[in-house]
């Protein structure tokens, strides 16, 4: 099983996946960790240190083996998973993401993870899912590939292990209901630079497990989600999140069913009443409409955070008492997200 992971690995390895320097980074880590007594966070993840600390502390090894070894990713071939870790970036908000790569598209995403997304492809691969493609437009053709289903890890803070559907973090807001949908296995793609001569996996700049469409995505979902179809639109399930920061695992498994697209909204198509507000709502509402997903990252890429008050003079007010009703009604601490008997080995020990 080893050498096959390897030669995936070294599959990717032109578009800068090197088994090498990751092997230097290690014995690295090692010698450090023997002198201060405590392991090293690699190079690509110490402007996180802290958050990379944490989810060591919550996380062991799960079942299978580790893809590579300054990454938090793992394949258990036999029960075709993957498994990567990261920890809760965002709670509420518009959503293009559900995941990308620490580092990237943090501001659009619920989860960062330590990996570089040509790893959870490559991990994908090992496990036996297969590559579909891309969503294409003009014409449009949807996501395809193996489905992927994906579950969430996290312990409470007196240490109960919890879990939940990837699904039940999204809220739809047309419906007001979780996310009815299925993510598949479309690919991504890779970039050639001319002038260098280098590859570029191009989910590597976050585009890793998205909910609106992206032609560079890896998990994507086979519905219609984009910009310009303005029929579908996502949201974080504030109430459902636990805090920012929180460590999760998120375990990907590779399904043979046929994904789920058949409960798309009509387009045009009014939001249903909600019996609960939250600041996700309230911030889909205060967002520019003419905002398009290019831009936004353009933005984030450049440093560029729209920083300008609110005109409401009783908004930071308003605000605040919205935050405190929704601490007062969370739902990632009920019963239904503690984690069954067959998910709580998936945790493995603390390292």
């Amino acid at each position: 099983m080893f050498f096959t992971i390897l030669a995936i690995v070294s599959y990717f390895s032109p578009l800068g996946l090197d088994n090498s320097e990751a092997t230097t980074q290690e014995s690295i880590a090692n010698s450090e960790s023997s002198q201060q007594g405590q392991p090293e966070v690699p190079e690509p993840f110490r402007g996180r240190a802290e958050e990379y600390q944490k989810v060591r502390q919550v996380f062991g090894d799960p079942p299978g083996k580790r893809l590579v070894r300054d990454g938090r990713v793992w394949v258990d071939r036999e029960n075709k998973r993957v498994f990567v870790d990261g920890f809760v970036t965002l709670r509420r908000g518009q959503l293009e993401m559900f995941a990308c790569p620490v580092g990237t598209k943090e501001h659009e995403s619920i989860v960062a993870l330590f990996c570089r997304s040509e790893e959870v492809h490559a991990a994908l691969l090992a496990a036996g899912a297969t590559q579909g493609k891309p969503t294409q437009f003009n014409p449009y053709q949807p996501a395809s590939g193996s489905t992927i289903n994906i579950r969430v890890l996290w312990k409470s803070k007196d240490g109960t292990k919890r879990s939940a559907t990837a699904q039940s973090w999204i809220e739809n807001l047309e419906t007001r209901s979780e996310l009815e949908f299925d993510w598949v296995f479309a690919g991504s793609g890779v970039f050639r630079d001319e002038e260098t001569g280098r590859s570029y996996y191009l989910a590597d700049g976050g585009d890793l497990i998205c909910v609106a469409n992206f032609t560079s995505a890896t998990l994507d979902l086979a519905v219609r989600s984009d910009d310009a179809n303005a029929g579908l639109m996502f949201i974080a399930k504030t109430k459902r999140i636990p805090p920012e920061g929180t460590p999760v695992r998120l375990v990907l498994e590779v399904s043979s069913d046929p994904p789920r697209r058949s409960a798309s909204p009509k387009v045009g198509s009014q939001p249903a009443p909600s019996d609960a507000t939250d600041e996700a709502t309230t911030k889909v509402d205060d967002s520019a409409p003419d905002a398009k997903p290019s831009e936004s990252a353009d933005a984030a890429s450049k440093g560029v955070i729209d920083t300008t008050p609110d005109a409401n003079p009783s908004a930071d007010a308003s605000e605040s008492k919205e935050k405190q009703e929704e601490l007062s009604t969370d739902e990632y601490e009920r019963d239904e997200t503690k984690a069954s008997d067959d998910e709580k080995p998936l945790f493995g020990g603390s390292t």
